[in-house]
């Protein structure tokens, strides 16, 4: 099975205005709705996440903007990971590549001052950080899967979509 995009988004074509969807995923949000949202009308954008009790670490969210099209209007859809545990394995990437590149800089000194070159063991130890980080990131989006493909089948719900535009599979439908 091929890995999934990180962040993976999609579009729709919907015969609505932009402030008819809104008003209408704003209806369905609260009626007895599987998730809670936040939908801003003047930005003409949303988001979506599953409520307090049921949320994981691994959960995504759900964001999309309205765009006015020249007929109805097209949603710009983004499905990704909670922003706090986005913002975590981004700065751990970004922690790793900064020790990486120390190391790499004192293994060339020391191999320069003819002394042990033991930053270059050290460099490989975070490269081994580096592939659980991703490992970890992995795990985290196939855990995700059946809550990502749930948020999308809700949208496909509340817009009452075709059923060519619809993505009712259990693969991931979002890696085309």
């Amino acid at each position: 099975m091929s890995p999934h995009r990180l962040r993976p988004r999609f579009r729709l074509h919907l015969e609505l205005t932009p402030a008819e969807a809104l008003a209408q995923l704003q209806a369905a949000l609260k009626q007895d709705c599987p998730y809670v949202g936040m939908v801003a009308e003047l930005q003409m954008h949303f988001d979506l996440r599953l409520p307090p009790g049921q949320r994981k670490l691994w959960s995504p969210t759900l964001s999309g903007n309205f765009e006015p099209a020249e007929t109805g209007c097209v949603l710009h859809g983004l499905i990704g990971p909670n922003p706090s545990a986005w913002t975590a394995i981004a700065f751990s990437y970004l922690a790793l590549a900064t020790g990486i590149l120390f190391l790499l800089t004192l293994g060339g000194v020391q191999v320069f001052l003819d002394s042990t070159p033991w930053a270059f063991l050290a460099t490989l130890g975070l490269l081994v950080l580096v592939l659980l980080t991703w490992l970890l990131s992995q795990l985290g989006q196939r855990l995700a899967r059946p809550q990502t493909i749930a948020l999308r089948h809700f949208l496909e719900q509340v817009f009452s979509l075709p059923p060519e535009e619809q993505q009712r599979t259990e693969a991931d439908p979002y890696h085309r």
